[in-house]
């Protein structure tokens, strides 16, 4: 059955909203302008939905001054907030008992447009804190590793086969970092992953799914008064052909960003974007895009940038495991432990920030090793080489000067196969 969306018609703001958000399989967009009253609101009951634009403009025609609801697209969990408080029974909120095993979320009263409230991991006779509100959310289950892919969960779990899980310890700050994975095997008292978990884990849970997943957008551009797209919590996500419009100066404000925060497999294909920022998640693919910066925090992990013209590519020091490849970076490079790059041209420094190794870089800046060991370059196009102490590598294919004033850390190095002088 058909959703219908109106076109160009402030009049059928609220019913286009409606419409967008509840509808759970496809939705073709009219061309031009579909106005809406607020943010699309996408949540676990918009599993697998496609959003397919013929030249749409969705733009936000008010919008309220949340935490959250900035935005001219928002993908939740379906509550208020997406920061997980695990616990294991016993303990009470507001003299209500919490069952073993769940995980749940503290916001702030029971209405949408209100401020975030941090959350704190509910421990032992803890409450959440003074203002906050408790909603049970998903089933979780505590987890200690097997062997390879399967893990202990205990008898009685219920984990069914083909569930998606998020494997998390809770939030260290905001939101929760993990893992998205499918059940591939159900035994008595383990499950079997599909895939290995990349993170260490010291009481960690499996949150069952449903969660916001599967969703795919093409040719939509978002126009919000801001113009965010905010996703938390979700995961198989694609994005093609879409853009992200902002009032708010490229690169000036992550408010105007696509913000994807604890989000897993995430692909952005040929989009134009302001900014992305991400946080606590993994498996991001950005390719043949234009954007502002992109950034992430919190320990993002593997996140893949290919073709791509960026303002900033650069990230928190915990976010392992990147990509960058053909890309185009107009101001400044980060690479951190774990990442690779190639054939990349950066106008302006490049800064590396731990192990990872670089295959053809070009720059009209510097080259400031700050830290890591066992660092690769081949290939260094670049006004200079800065070297930090305690570090080490080899670089070679270089014409640019090396400086490296720490005696002990020249030792470490080479470049062009000989010792650094």
């Amino acid at each position: 059955m058909a959703t219908a969306i109106s076109a160009n018609d402030i009049n059928a703001a609220p019913a286009n909203r409606a419409a967008i958000q509840t509808a759970t399989d496809r939705v073709e967009l009219p061309p031009g302008i579909v106005s809406v009253d607020a943010a699309p609101v996408l949540t676990r009951s918009n599993n697998a939905l496609t959003l397919a634009g013929n030249g749409t403009t969705i733009r936000s025609q008010q919008l309220y001054g949340d935490y959250f609801g900035r935005a001219a697209l928002n993908i939740r969990c379906g509550l208020n907030g997406i920061a997980a408080l695990s616990f294991r029974g016993g303990e009470t909120v507001r003299g209500v008992p919490l069952p073993a095993g769940q995980i749940g979320w503290s916001f702030a009263g029971g209405d949408s447009r209100t401020e975030f409230v941090r959350p704190t991991r509910i421990l032992p006779g803890q409450l959440i804190p003074t203002g906050g509100e408790f909603m049970r959310a998903f089933h979780g289950v505590p987890f200690a590793k097997r062997e390879g892919t399967t893990w202990d969960v205990g008898s009685g779990h219920g984990i069914a086969l083909h569930d998606d899980v998020f494997a998390t310890d809770g939030p260290p700050i905001n939101e929760c970092v993990g893992e998205f994975r499918r059940v591939v095997a159900v035994a008595s008292n383990t499950i079997t992953l599909d895939s290995p978990l990349q993170r260490a884990y010291q009481q960690g849970t499996f949150v069952v799914g449903p969660f916001p997943g599967r969703l795919a957008f093409s040719g939509i551009t978002f126009d919000g008064q801001l113009g965010s797209v905010l996703i938390q919590q979700s995961c198989d996500l694609q994005f093609a052909d879409c853009e992200i419009r902002t009032p708010v100066a490229a690169g000036s404000s992550a408010a105007g960003w696509l913000g994807l925060y604890g989000c897993g497999r995430v692909s952005l294909r040929r989009c134009r974007l302001p900014g992305v920022q991400m946080s606590s998640g993994h498996d991001v693919t950005i390719e043949d895009c234009v954007s502002g910066p992109i950034i992430g925090e919190q320990g993002q992990i593997r996140t893949t940038i290919r073709r791509t013209r960026a303002a900033i590519i650069d990230a928190a020091p915990t976010c392992t495991g990147g990509e960058v490849n053909d890309c185009t970076i107009e101001q400044h490079l980060g690479l951190y432990e774990g990442w690779r790059l190639y054939k990349t041209q950066v106008f302006g420094p490049t800064y590396i920030r731990g192990r990872c190794s670089v295959d053809t870089l070009t720059t009209n800046g510097k080259v400031h090793i700050q830290s890591g060991r066992n660092i690769v370059i081949d290939g260094l196009d670049c006004n200079y080489v800065q070297i930090d102490a305690n570090t080490s590598g080899q670089i070679s294919n270089c014409t640019a000067p090396v400086i490296c004033p720490d005696a002990a850390t020249k030792a470490k190095w080479t470049c062009n196969g000989r010792a650094l002088t």
